[in-house]
């Protein structure tokens, strides 16, 4: 037992900073979630809640939780752009080792503000047709993360090392927004894009069979499951494309 708890107590300070983080990240994300459990009510009169059944609740629970994370979503792709990327691009670093490391991420922050904007455009959370079209006009943009998921595959050697640089790693250890480093940001998008069918998922979970609707939340899931194996396939192929390209000019 003794052997046990000296080896825990010996871990790295960094890697228990880390898992800190990352407990805090839970956390924060559970009270977002249970905020979207109630907030969505303010969108309905005292009378109109008294009339839902419990099975309403839960789907309107589950679209206002998909709105809330896309909010968050895009506060963390708007410090990784202005908190890590811009600061980085003035430190005078190899451009294209930045372009490897952020790839399009000021795109997808975009692609995410529009998707966001439409989502709160949804007035009535009623109308889940709106809600599926909201994903059906998004997903051939969401096909622009597969570069962004291909890069987090692949350990480039120079980014590696302009990411050793002394200055670099000064900057990377300041404390930032949330409390993440730059990893736990940059996986992020990787992470959001996988998670779109889980919410769609839930919708249609707590959506009645009998819906005018629901065979459109049934279309758009398949279009996202379409779109996100589509970038799971052509980001391995690129992760592919890039190992042989780097094999070649050894």
């Amino acid at each position: 037992m003794k052997e046990k708890r000296s080896r825990s107590s010996s871990a790295p300070a960094g890697s228990r900073e880390s898992l800190a983080n990352s407990l805090e990240d839970v956390i924060s994300s559970q009270e977002s979630i249970k905020e979207a459990l109630t907030e969505w009510q303010q969108k309905f009169t005292k009378d109109q809640l008294a009339q839902l059944t419990p099975q309403q609740r839960k789907l309107y629970s589950a679209i206002w939780e998909l709105i809330m994370t896309e909010r968050d979503y895009c506060r963390d792709l708007a410090i990784l752009v202005n908190d890590f990327m811009k600061p980085m691009q003035n430190m005078k670093l190899d451009k294209r080792n930045l372009q490897l490391l952020f790839c399009n991420i000021e795109y997808l922050l975009t692609i995410s503000t529009d998707f966001l904007q439409q989502l709160e455009g949804l007035s009535d959370l009623k109308d889940l047709k709106k809600c599926a079209d909201v994903f059906m006009q998004t997903a051939e943009r969401f096909m622009h993360y597969t570069p962004f998921c291909a890069m987090q595959q692949t350990t480039n050697k120079q980014v590696q090392q302009m990411l050793s640089k002394p200055e670099v790693k000064a900057f990377l250890q300041k404390p930032h927004l949330r409390k993440l480093d730059l990893n736990g940001f940059m996986l992020k998008p990787v992470q959001r894009i996988c998670k779109y069918p889980l919410l769609i998922r839930e919708i249609i979970k707590h959506a009645s069979t009998s819906h005018p609707d629901y065979p459109d939340l049934q279309r758009a899931l398949e279009k996202i499951q379409g779109a996100v194996k589509a970038i799971n396939e052509c980001s391995k192929k690129l992760v592919s494309y890039e190992a042989i390209y780097e094999t070649q000019t050894r």
